[in-house]
């Protein structure tokens, strides 16, 4: 059976406000280092931890629902099962995090370091990893309904069984890799720094492009294999 969420204690709430001031005007209160320190099932929703260090923080469970966490330092910390929905995680750094099975609903990971993260069953969906840096990260398992990939650097990540989300090998020369997202409406594609594009716009795009035979052949190649994945889904 899964504990209750915790209340703040009396020095975390005087930790925020201090952090708060800090925020406001350097020269006052002071930035939050909880590094280290032990949140488990803390309730931080609509918190503001934005520039704080969170590095090696163990917060599994912990309730970050709506919280401000732009810029954070959230390094190798332990975020399995946590609550994040609708976060800003915006610049936030989650390198070699373990967010295992957290809820990641709507968060703004754009511009993020997951790189070497552990994600395995998190749930992804319509969140924004705009330039998100997905290097070597885990997402066996994940779901990514609605997400946004746009321009993310997704090498060596691995998105096996995950859900929503078709991911390519490197693509030939270029080293790229397709990623195709299942939405509400269909399937989008997202394939370097190219806006997003329904996989028809992406296919007939590639058709007129000028390039190299080869290289046209692979891309067609693995949008035809995008579509076969979704098509065994239904």
């Amino acid at each position: 059976m899964t504990p209750d969420l915790r209340p703040l204690t009396d020095q975390e709430r005087e930790d925020l406000r201090l952090h708060k001031l800090w925020l406001d005007d350097p020269s006052k209160g002071k930035q939050l280092n909880w590094s280290g320190k032990d949140l488990r099932f803390a309730t931080l929703c609509f918190a503001d931890l934005s520039d704080a260090n969170l590095s090696r923080t163990d917060l599994r469970h912990a309730n970050l629902r709506d919280a401000d966490l732009f810029g954070v330092d959230l390094s190798w910390s332990d975020l399995r099962g946590a609550n994040l929905f609708r976060a800003n995680l915006h610049k936030a750094n989650l390198s070699k995090a373990n967010l295992n099975g957290a809820n990641l609903l709507g968060v703004d990971l754009s511009e993020a370091d997951l790189s070497q993260a552990s994600l395995f069953r998190a749930n992804l969906s319509e969140a924004n990893l705009t330039r998100a840096n997905l290097l070597s990260a885990n997402l066996v398992r994940a779901s990514l309904f609605n997400a946004n990939l746009r321009c993310a650097n997704l090498r060596y990540a691995d998105f096996s069984n995950a859900e929503g989300v078709w991911v390519s090998g490197e693509l030939y020369r270029t080293r790229q890799r397709l990623a195709v997202i299942k939405n509400h409406t269909g399937l989008v594609a997202f394939l370097g720094s190219r806006q997003q594009l329904t996989i028809s716009e992406l296919e007939h795009d590639i058709r007129q492009n000028m390039m190299p035979s080869e290289d046209r052949d692979d891309y067609l190649q693995a949008i035809e294999d995008a579509k076969q994945h979704f098509s065994e889904q239904a």
